[in-house]
């Protein structure tokens, strides 16, 4: 992992180093979260979760721990390393405080930020053939929303022990509740295009890729969505490969206008001469409003 300061220029390299117990886990960083209290939480490839201490400028690595099993970790680990291909795949701090671990392979787990409680999902309790969690959003009344890969989109309400699901969708691993128009969500699939999803109604309306079309979405794989300050909706695009049979499309970055149904495309490309666009994987907006 790296820390940059803009101000000074400077950049600190954090790696893992064997005989440390306060190093890394893994040098494959997955998730990233800075919480309400300014803590560095972060994931790695090896099921691993912590956070980093700047006084002491080292990591605390969050294990199990026999004595206090409510203790906060990620779904450790079993077998070798690429076995299921684990990793912290979700990191993420809900309205009150608790905190979200979500991994492929080895499930999710809760931790209430007001009682310190951790509630565990076993991948059978998230009906998804191959437990891949991609993205978790949490709506405008406290429910949330999970995205997977094989399963689909599934809701679990504030009282609800288990996740409802949508089996109209699959392979959902993007999405985003509309500030602009609540009970919104859009969804980005990993094959099927852009998804809008009416929660109010329970229809879903699909944005497929149109190779005969010039205004349809640029690509079927959608790996971001994000909303503007202006309501404009901005689409990360691509399979992340060349391989054109995977699914159709060219990558890129698109916007979408709401009211006409309307893709703009962005094409972004390191060669110019190259005809595939580049994966966009993750979209944000500072606060002058440039993406």
């Amino acid at each position: 992992m790296v820390r940059f300061n803009p101000v000074t220029g400077q950049a600190t390299r954090f790696k893992h180093e064997p005989e440390n117990p306060n190093s890394l886990l893994d040098n494959r960083i997955s998730a990233l979260l800075e919480d309400r209290q300014g803590r560095i939480w972060v994931g790695t490839y090896q099921c691993g979760l912590h956070y980093f201490d700047p006084q002491r400028e080292e990591f605390v690595r969050m294990m199990p721990d026999e004595s206090d099993l409510n203790r906060i970790h990620a779904p450790m680990l079993e077998g070798k390393i690429w076995q299921n291909d684990p990793f912290v795949s979700i990191l993420y701090q809900d309205r009150k405080g608790g905190f979200w671990v979500g991994t492929n392979g080895k499930g999710l787990n809760h931790f209430d930020g007001e009682t310190g409680q951790r509630t565990f999902y076993a991948p059978s309790t998230i009906d998804d053939p191959f437990k891949h969690y991609w993205v978790l959003e949490e709506g405008r009344y406290g429910q949330i929303w999970l995205g997977t890969i094989a399963g689909g989109l599934y809701k679990k309400d504030l009282f609800r022990r288990n996740f409802q699901s949508y089996p109209e969708v699959r392979g959902i691993v993007s999405g985003c509740e509309s500030k602009a128009e609540p009970g919104v969500l859009w969804l980005g699939s990993l094959e099927k295009g852009l998804i809008k999803f009416d929660v109010n109604s329970g229809e879903f309306f699909r944005y497929p890729h149109d190779k005969n079309k010039a205004n349809s979405i640029g690509d079927n794989s959608v790996r971001a969505c994000y909303e503007d300050r202006d309501n404009n909706l901005w689409l990360g695009l691509g399979a992340a490969s060349k391989a054109k049979n995977r699914v159709e499309g060219i990558g890129g970055l698109d916007r979408l206008d709401k009211s006409t149904g309307v893709f703009q495309h962005y094409p972004i490309k390191t060669d110019p001469a190259d005809e595939f666009n580049e994966t966009v994987f993750s979209i944000c907006e500072d606060k002058y409003g440039y993406l």
